[in-house]
């Protein structure tokens, strides 16, 4: 089976141009520069840039144009129909953590609450200023303590808000993070922090609808992309042509309590990633996640290809097994069915070709693996409390186990595969 890609290129097309139709707002342009502010890596310009978005938005809406240098800033606050274009000859950098206002409970850099038509574009950059949160973060952790960071860009309870072409470096902590958000683009974005940066997740969709993320190209020290429902439910979500650099690949979870649903991950490349695919959650977080289609997925030198696993961060049932919460219906599980692997090649897997494992209470249902090849250095597949289909299933390895079978853990070899009903539209 393959996706009709002429069909899906039309949807994402569709929602490019539907999105950016008045994206500029051009009979209300401001320049924070018209206000004092200066691109001399020096200046705070907070106020400077604050007082163009506010002027826009008692305008009834405009875009605020930064270009020409690096302006440093303090946290801004982004308003309906206001946009703000980062030239591609300018940079927006956060201040150091040092001189960061209020540094011990830092507000988000870039921020928006129950806002509309909000856009960030225009070719530029947005720089975290990130390392010395980091040095902080890790001494204080070796002590035990623990110091709130800054996201770099987070959205509250917002609509039709998109973020497209730009690259954005070093948050303090996660880049991107739209939150109760409805109608989201996210096209064309670069997204780099070092490997060894903590929690410094790319783009985490949480108890947001209607989210698309097109053209990607993320590479961080922890999920370079998670789906959450902490607060929420999440649905519909698409990840289409996106490239993962080193990080933990593309997540669902931890936090899945109100449930995530509805998402496609298409046409996506892994390289050096840690975990290419992965569904997690641990007991207590737990909720339902269902519809789950990963579709045309290539991946070289990862550590682990897929993991579904209901014990995070433990990849499999701890050891000696634990009988506690077994029955405790209040104890919140993670229910993983219907999740679609299909086309999925994956070559250099160093560590492991992966885990599905569930609990003994609520297993796995409906997991289907579909024309999926793993060329394995290491431990095969391990499934355990959890109902598996196959279909054109190849593991290639060096002389290790391919398939490790575990308690509660079956496998059906599926006839010619049946298209679910629900994403027939996407193929031919």
């Amino acid at each position: 089976m393959k996706i009709k890609k002429t069909l899906l290129s039309t949807i994402v097309i569709s929602c490019l141009l539907v999105s950016f139709t008045g994206l500029g707002f051009t009979k209300n342009i401001v320049y924070p520069t018209t206000f004092g502010a200066k691109g001399d890596n020096k200046t705070d310009n907070a106020k400077y840039i604050q007082e163009a978005v506010d002027q826009c938005y008692l305008k009834g809406g405009g875009t605020v144009i930064l270009e020409k240098g690096i302006f440093l800033s303090s946290p801004i606050i982004l308003k309906s129909n206001v946009h703000l274009k980062i030239d591609k000859t300018a940079i927006l950098k956060a201040v150091d953590y040092k001189t960061y206002p209020n540094n011990s409970n830092p507000s988000n850099f870039i921020s928006a609450e129950k806002s509309s038509n909000i856009a960030i574009y225009g070719g530029g950059k947005i720089e975290g200023n990130g390392s010395n949160w980091w040095k902080v973060f890790k001494k204080l952790k070796t002590n035990g303590k623990e110091i709130k960071r800054p996201r770099l860009i987070y959205f509250t309870d917002c609509n039709n808000i998109i973020f497209n072409n730009l690259t954005l470096v070093d948050s303090p902590s996660f880049h991107i993070v739209p939150h109760g958000c409805n109608n989201v683009l996210i096209s064309n974005i670069t997204i780099n922090s070092d490997s060894r940066s903590p929690n410094t997740d790319g783009i985490d969709p949480s108890h947001s609808s209607n989210v698309l993320i097109y053209k990607c190209r993320i590479s961080t020290g922890d999920d370079n992309i998670a789906i959450k429902a902490e607060y929420g439910k999440s649905q519909n979500i698409y990840v289409v042509d996106t490239d993962f650099g080193h990080g933990h690949g593309m997540s669902i979870g931890s936090e899945t309590n109100f449930g995530i649903s509805n998402v496609i991950v298409y046409n996506c490349r892994f390289n050096n990633t840690t975990n290419g695919i992965r569904i997690k959650s641990p007991q207590g977080s737990g909720g339902k996640v269902e519809n789950i289609f990963y579709i045309d997925i290539k991946m070289d030198n990862v550590h682990t290809a897929l993991e579904i696993s209901s014990y995070y961060p433990e990849s499999k049932i701890p050891f000696p097994k634990s009988t506690e919460n077994e029955n405790d219906n209040n104890q919140k599980i993670l229910d993983v069915r219907n999740i679609l692997f299909s086309n999925i090649y994956a070559k250099n897997v160093l560590k492991h070709g992966g885990y599905i494992t569930a609990t003994p209470q609520i297993h796995a249902e409906n997991i289907i693996l579909n024309n999926v090849t793993m060329e394995i250095k290491g431990k095969g597949l391990e499934i355990e409390n959890a109902n598996v289909y196959f279909k054109n299933v190849n593991f290639i390895s060096n002389g290790s186990d391919e398939l490790l079978l575990g308690e509660n853990a079956t496998i059906t070899y599926l006839p010619p595969f049946i298209i679910p009903k629900n994403i027939l539209v996407f193929f031919k």
